[in-house]
């Protein structure tokens, strides 16, 4: 079993090396899901790599994001180097870098980031059958379902035990992007769900902010499951943070392997690191059916509780602090939400490079601050000494061949094809016998075929099923039969929101199936993927940018969606509010909260449309069109005349997202 740490710069590194790391993940510049980290160059990866190796450690490369379509050419460069270093393994999302990694660099082994919403063994068989050494699960699992999982997968599983966690599941999240083109997928989350919102116009609260994952308490559990690697988050956190939690799960793994159990001393030990990691809150999550994931009083890093402000000052904090204190440490002000860095420490009236548990302590503020008497003191952050080798300061240029990208092939079908999305079976009364547009509707639709059964009978080959975006391990079979029974009664359309998905159909010929936007198919070598696996059409991911768009190659087995209310997020964290309940950011965006089968869901109350821009579209060669009116209420006087509208772009409401603005 393999613990992995993070890098998000060589301090942090060398800490995880010194701390007992087995392998270590880190991310380029580019195409990193931790954009706003550090990150290094191509040009030290050869000296990592070389520093890990003489060190026993493992070095896996996170090219965990969307990959835009003029963005190839760079890619596969940054692909070849990595090759020919050798690196242990690439972490990725994009199922386009897997496109050319089979394709041109078959030596690279494949990693599973999380992002592609890992859920099941179907979603792994998948994978694997893709050429994936490892899968990385989602977050929001149980533990029952990690366990079934495992058991019936042959490759290896990895899970995060430890560090943030997001209010969504992993690569569902269009929350940040929707609200300023910065796109978690594209590894540039604003964090919008760390923010402040009001809740129904009343109360305010931290609806969406987690606490920090923590398996301390579990991980006896989480070893018995034979998992081959546990992961720890935090690329964007600092050394001491790394080589905190790395000690603390590298002394559990370690007395685990010569015992077969943990001891309460050894799990107290592990405690006493965690608590200097200075984190968040912790919570053991999902996995173990936490109902304290939320804290809606609580935002942010509030790290180590030093104790409360004994007097009220704009010059000085002055606390009796709970936790030993030295110079360039940070320490936060919770009420202000300020972070402040110890430049100076005074004690007894005395200027002090360092202050002890239990002593009465004045920090000098560098700015003037109101604070206020009874204020809540957290140390944040506390600086340790790394040694950084003077080999690893060195870069070094790699020259490699140049590669050209591999051909595919278009097809040659430029007919018009409209698709209309709905919730209720009863909705297709609305569109006439002769339609020649395709209906999707959600697959539970399907035992109500009866009340609308002499229409099915004239729209039968016009009916797509929709699967549902998550089935879990436990309901595989149930899928299977559904599918079974439909295919049996002639239908053969279906609407795919995963790759597990594509399992259900090995074995069924005659199948036209629809790859969804949950897919992000962002290039060509994405999209040529699925073609090549019996997909047939490719709804393209909502965050595409006209620019993207247009330099888009398989136009003609693409759909592009122009109207839709899709959710921003979708998670199984409960947060306690209730379905139809409004929240509202500091900028009045409102938005709306559904509960449905234990997901929460949150809309914007404006849909995404771009039904102006068809014509647009249509000039650069698309000719598949998608809305979306599975999510709206308000049509009920007229479905037929808002489908119209729709087709004609005429309908104005709305949103459209990053296509104008660009998508970063």
């Amino acid at each position: 079993m393999e613990l992995l740490s993070p890098a998000g710069n060589l301090q942090a590194l060398v800490a995880a090396v010194n701390s007992g790391a087995d392998s270590i993940y880190l991310g380029l510049k580019e195409f990193s899901a931790r954009a706003f980290a550090s990150n290094f160059s191509i040009e030290q990866i050869p000296s990592i790599y070389s520093y890990l190796k003489s060190n026993g450690i493992k070095l896996y490369i996170a090219i965990n994001t969307l990959i835009k379509e003029i963005e190839l050419n760079k890619l596969i460069k940054y692909l070849s180097i990595l090759s020919k270093i050798g690196v242990d393994a690439i972490i990725v999302q994009d199922f386009g870098i897997v496109n050319i990694v089979n394709d041109l660099f078959p030596t690279l082994k494949l990693h599973s980031s999380t992002q592609m919403t890992n859920l099941n063994s179907y979603d792994i068989k998948f994978l694997e059958k893709l050429n994936f050494k490892r899968v990385i699960l989602d977050r929001q699992l149980f533990f029952e379902e990690i366990k079934l999982i495992k058991n019936n997968s042959s490759i290896e599983i990895e899970i995060f035990i430890h560090g943030a966690l997001c209010y969504s599941f992993a690569g569902q999240c269009y929350f940040s992007s929707f609200l300023g083109s910065q796109s978690a997928n594209r590894g540039r989350c604003t964090q919008p769900c760390r923010r402040a919102y009001i809740l129904n116009r009343q109360k305010k609260g931290y609806f969406f902010s987690p606490n920090d994952l923590s398996s301390i308490n579990n991980f006896e559990q989480l070893l018995h499951l034979g998992i081959d690697s546990f992961k720890i988050e935090g690329r964007m956190k600092n050394e001491q943070y790394v080589s905190n939690v790395t000690r603390a799960y590298r002394i559990l793994i370690d007395y685990y392997k010569k015992n077969g159990k943990l001891s309460e001393n050894i799990k107290k030990e592990a405690k006493n690191f965690i608590r200097n990691s200075l984190g968040r809150k912790t919570t053991p999550g999902i996995y173990f059916n936490s109902k304290s994931i939320v804290e809606p009083n609580l935002s942010g890093a509030t790290g180590l509780f030093l104790g409360k402000t004994i007097e009220s000052s704009n010059r000085f904090i002055v606390f009796k602090t709970g936790s030993n204190l030295k110079i360039g440490d940070r320490v936060r002000i919770q009420d202000l939400q300020k972070t402040v860095k110890i430049n100076k420490i005074i004690v007894k009236n005395r200027i002090s490079n360092s202050a002890k548990k239990g002593e009465i302590v004045k920090i000098p503020l560098s700015e003037r601050i109101t604070i206020r008497k009874n204020s809540l003191i957290f140390k944040v952050s506390s600086k340790i000494d790394i040694d950084i080798p003077p080999s690893l300061n060195r870069v070094k240029n790699i020259n490699v061949k140049d590669f050209d990208l591999p051909q595919i092939k278009e097809i040659n079908k430029h007919n018009k094809e409209y698709y209309f999305k709905i919730s209720n079976i009863k909705d297709i009364l609305s569109f006439p016998d002769n339609t020649k547009d395709y209906l999707i509707l959600p697959v539970n639709q399907a035992n109500e075929l009866y009340l609308v059964k002499k229409k099915i009978e004239k729209l039968k080959n016009n009916i797509i099923f929709e699967l549902p975006l998550f089935i879990f391990e436990k309901e595989l079979e149930k899928f299977h039969k559904i599918i079974e029974d439909l295919t049996t009664y002639g239908f053969f359309k279906f609407f795919i929101n995963s790759k597990s998905h594509l399992q259900f159909f090995k074995n069924i010929n005659k199948t036209f199936l629809i790859l969804s936007e949950r897919l992000h198919i962002a290039n060509s070598y994405s999209a040529d993927l699925f073609l090549k696996e019996k997909v047939n059409r490719v709804v393209l991911d909502f965050e595409n940018d006209k620019e993207n768009l247009l330099n888009f190659k398989l136009k003609n087995s693409a759909i592009i969606t122009l109207y839709s209310n899709f959710p921003l997020l979708i998670s199984r964290i409960d947060n306690g509010l209730k379905s139809n309940s409004e929240v509202m950011d500091n900028k009045k965006e409102s938005f709306i909260i559904r509960r449905k089968k234990g997901l929460v869901q949150i809309f914007h109350k404006q849909p995404f449309n771009i039904v102006e821009n068809k014509n647009e579209l249509e000039n650069m060669g698309f000719s598949k069109f998608l809305f979306d009116i599975s999510n709206f209420r308000y049509y009920k006087k007229s479905l037929k005349e808002f489908c119209i509208k729709l087709k004609a772009g005429k309908v104005q409401t709305g949103k459209d997202f990053n296509y104008s603005y660009g998508w970063q």
